[in-house]
């Protein structure tokens, strides 16, 4: 480093390590934000994937004890009614606690993705 340099290349100078600490810090954002939405949507698809996967089972499950049920006790019919009754109390019960339990779960998860701190500035203030 010059001693006699002037002001003017000093500011000059000065201003090009801002702009490029500028431009790092953005760059550093874009790279955090990706990786959070790459999180959130893998989150999403595994959800929607586990959730559709849950359905079928439930439906073959539901199947199952309805032939079960008309083939034991002669019935299909009431074996059909008996699997529709359960499931209209399991979406009463799901309605009825939708706040509690899927809003929140969701809202703590996304928040989780979203506020967990990956750099390493933030690793030593724990």
């Amino acid at each position: 480093m010059k001693k006699n340099r002037s002001l003017t290349e000093n500011l000059e100078e000065l201003n090009d390590v801002v702009k490029s600490y500028i431009n790092a810090r953005i760059r550093l954002f874009q790279l955090i934000m990706l990786d959070k939405f790459a999180k959130a949507g893998t989150f999403i698809i595994t959800s929607i994937l586990v959730m559709i996967s849950g359905a079928f089972i439930l439906l073959l499950l539901t199947l199952a004890f309805s032939y079960w049920y008309g083939n034991t006790y002669g019935s299909l019919a009431e074996g059909f009614l008996i699997s529709a009754g359960f499931f209209v109390i399991v979406t009463l019960i799901v309605y009825a606690m939708r706040k509690s339990f899927i809003t929140n779960l969701i809202i703590r998860v996304i928040s989780e993705l979203f506020n967990h701190q990956d750099e390493p500035e933030n690793e030593n203030k724990e």
